[in-house]
């Protein structure tokens, strides 16, 4: 018995590969250490390869929404309103809010009886009562300004969409004809809740006749 337990022995050793062994336990801890460093090292640029991505989404959608909006004036033959408001230069927020005129006129915007709401539209870290949460929950609207230069606002403004197929801001107490251009900041942050600009913002960009855009500065 004996005999043939060593020949069973010789036959199971011949049998693996030679010159394999598996890792130690000081070999298994280099390796995570050097997967740990590398990932520490690699986070922020992943981090900012994905705000970038999240805030051309977020344009786009702006962009696309704007563009709809357009259309649907000239089509149903009546006044829409594009309500911005609760921006931040602080943190990843905004809301849209978007009317409808009961007539052509964008001046009936401004009067509740005048208006139907067709859609709020919440950004980044803003909340509306039975609104689902924006999935870029990093994003939003650093500020808006009448110019390509300049400071940014944070303060409430408002477009009107008109079936001609023109863009009216409100300016005082009614809307006018928009000159030059109006910009959005679409702004990327970092952090969760002490929150910092992660990178420079994209802008859409809207003018009188033209469809709204996305443009980097």
């Amino acid at each position: 018995m004996l005999s043939t337990h060593r020949h069973d022995h010789r036959i199971y050793s011949a049998l693996q590969p030679k010159g394999e062994r598996g890792f130690t336990m000081i070999e298994l801890v280099i390796v995570l250490a050097v997967i740990a460093i590398i990932t520490t090292l690699a986070y922020p640029s992943m981090r900012s390869i994905m705000n970038r991505k999240a805030d051309l989404e977020v344009a786009a959608q702006v962009v696309e929404l704007s563009n709809k909006i357009k259309g649907q004036a000239v089509r149903r033959n009546r006044a829409y309103g594009v309500r911005l408001y609760d921006m931040s230069a602080n943190a990843p927020q905004a809301i849209i809010e978007v009317t409808e005129s009961n007539t052509n006129l964008c001046q009936h915007l401004l009067d509740p009886t005048k208006r139907g709401l067709v859609l709020s539209l919440p950004l980044g870290q803003a909340e509306v009562e039975g609104a689902l949460p924006s999935r870029e929950s990093h994003v939003g609207i650093g500020g808006w300004r009448h110019a390509t230069q300049g400071a940014l606002s944070t303060d409430e403004t408002q477009l009107c969409f008109t079936p001609a197929g023109g863009v009216h801001v409100l300016k005082g107490a009614g809307f006018t004809p928009l000159t030059g251009v109006l910009e959005l900041a679409i702004q990327p942050y970092a952090g969760n809740g002490n929150w910092v600009p992660a990178g420079p913002p994209r802008y859409v960009e809207f003018s009188f006749a033209s469809g709204a855009q996305v443009t980097r500065k």
